[in-house]
């Protein structure tokens, strides 16, 4: 690369220092990791050490971590290099860089280090970030780069600061964030050293790439780097494309698994594959960095799940909770609250007797609009002791406590086998319309690994009548799958804030509607409130 815009000499007495500094440039332009030691507090992310992971191994059954067996003499091990300095040594040149990296692994840091490098050694640089969702561009990627921009010393940044998400060196010399939304925002970035990055790419949208290109299109006598970090998540889509598709030839793709980094303790991948199961389409992108074989009948794809995970939904309504109560030993008794458009776990527990879950629920009830209790088996006891305290209540004013059994008639019996595919289809289309709308701010969810993997493990099959009939828990047992008690608890307070948009809806239809002046709606639309 051209390195013409080091600056020249200017004062005889200034000659010496000018090629010291001059000296520097160059050392730095070659090898990012030099100024990182340089001008960054920071020790990079290594490899894990071979003899740490066979002593490890050899501690677990022969039967776990067959991903790992299997691939272990493919992978890197090696506690004297650092994947973090290869991947920043690697981005010294212009190019095309895609790195496929377990959760943990410093994805974020790893860019936020190369945009300070960049910045600090290419006078004139302009830099172009972005994020799957706002959020993460502002609250992870550019958090990343003020707190190593504090760790710094010596740098240009140093003297100008960083804002919320823009660094403003000069009118020409600049980084900024920009939301993953239309690509016509991504035209106009030209000048001869550009960069763009993009932080959790499997969740950027076709569109936004294509944007990106358009900057190439304009920018033929520059040098681009384009730069692209994420975990893996559903096997389609622009990021799947460039790392295990048909553009892979022109990428550089790195791939870093949990079971590599130092940074990941091994008992918690061991932990992880305890709860979500190895095939887990979960532990599958997280744990070991791959996308996981995710088939039609899929009723949640990850992809969907993970771009709900810690959102601010926009949409603010009724407060609701669903329960699910516990069938078998290592079952869940789950409450999962959902209010407006944002859903929190309350508490899980397994072991405890029927009568205390009944006082739970009867602590919660007050406190949400409606709450939705698993009926089927074990919850009936519940539901019928909820009714005798509650008995002269519901006579008087009813209750906000509504009893479900998943196995009833569906609500649409044309469409769905009964009401839990129904429940959990209404459920996955808040899901899908949360992951294809702009902001990715319709409904949010938990970072909770169990209830990321039961929402992305579940399958479906659509009956010969065309009816769509759910996977039984039954069947998910057989190969190999707990029971989806935090899936079910969601989709329950999910459910009952629908049906009560559905019942608002049906009172306003019948209110508007009403043409008989002596009918209940008529004189309740005429009624002075």
């Amino acid at each position: 690369m051209s390195e013409d815009f080091l600056f020249d000499a200017q004062g005889d007495g200034q000659g010496e220092k000018v090629r010291e500094e001059k000296g520097n440039l160059r050392r730095w332009l070659a090898d990012p990791v030099l100024w990182v030691k340089d001008h960054v507090d920071v020790k990079l992310a290594r490899y894990r050490s071979a003899e740490d992971l066979d002593y490890w191994l050899a501690t677990v059954p022969e039967n776990r971590h067959q991903w790992l067996r299997k691939n272990r003499s493919k992978l890197k091990f090696h506690a004297q290099h650092s994947y973090q300095a290869e991947a920043l040594r690697q981005m010294a040149n212009p190019g095309y860089y895609a790195f496929q990296w377990a959760n943990g692994t410093a994805k974020t840091t790893t860019a936020a280090l190369f945009l300070l490098w960049f910045l600090d050694t290419h006078p004139g640089g302009k830099v172009v970030t972005t994020a799957g969702t706002w959020s993460q561009l502002t609250q992870q990627l550019w958090k990343e780069i003020a707190y190593w921009n504090e760790r710094s010393h010596g740098t240009v940044i140093n003297d100008v600061g960083v804002n919320a998400t823009s660094i403003n060196i000069g009118p020409d010399w600049f980084a900024f964030g920009r939301a993953a939304k239309e690509e016509q925002t991504f035209e106009g970035v030209h000048g001869k050293y550009v960069v763009v990055i993009m932080d959790e790419a499997k969740a950027i949208k076709p569109a936004i790439f294509n944007g990106v290109r358009r900057i190439l299109r304009g920018n033929k006598e520059g040098f681009f780097w384009w730069i692209c970090l994420s975990s893996p998540g559903s096997p389609s889509g622009p990021f799947y494309d460039i790392t295990n598709g048909d553009q892979a030839h022109r990428w550089h793709v790195s791939k870093c698994s949990a079971y590599q980094s130092e940074r990941v303790d091994l008992n918690q991948i061991n932990s992880d594959a305890e709860d979500l199961g190895e095939s887990s389409p979960l532990f599958v992108a997280m744990d070991i960095g791959e996308f996981p074989d995710e088939t039609e009948d899929t009723i949640i794809p990850i992809s969907w799940v993970q771009a709900a995970v810690g959102n601010t939904p926009i949409q603010k309504g009724i407060s609701t909770m669903g329960v699910d109560i516990a069938r078998f030993g290592d079952d869940e008794t789950v409450f999962v609250r959902i209010d407006g458009r944002k859903a929190s776990i309350q508490e899980s527990y397994s072991g405890k007797q029927l009568m205390q879950t009944t006082g739970r629920i009867m602590q919660y009830a007050p406190t949400v609009n409606k709450v939705a209790v698993d009926d089927a088996g074990l919850g009936g006891g519940v539901i019928d002791r909820i009714r005798e305290i509650e008995a002269e209540k519901i006579m008087r004013d009813g209750s906000n406590i509504k009893a479900i059994n998943g196995g009833t008639r569906a609500y649409d019996t044309e469409r769905f086998f009964n009401l839990n595919a129904e429940m959990m289809w209404s459920l996955r289309r808040i899901f899908e319309d949360n992951y294809r709308s702009e902001n990715m701010d319709l409904f949010a969810i938990p970072d909770d690994a169990k209830l990321i993997h039961q929402l992305s493990s579940r399958k479906f099959e659509v009956l010969s009548d065309g009816r769509i009939k759910l996977e039984s828990k039954n069947d998910m047992r057989r190969r190999g799958e707990k029971s989806p008690d935090r899936a079910d608890a969601l989709a329950y307070a999910w459910w009952m804030q629908m049906r009560s948009s559905t019942t608002n809806k049906e009172l306003m239809s019948a209110l508007v509607g009403a043409t008989d002046p002596e009918s209940i709606g008529a004189r309740v639309r005429n009624m002075d409130f």
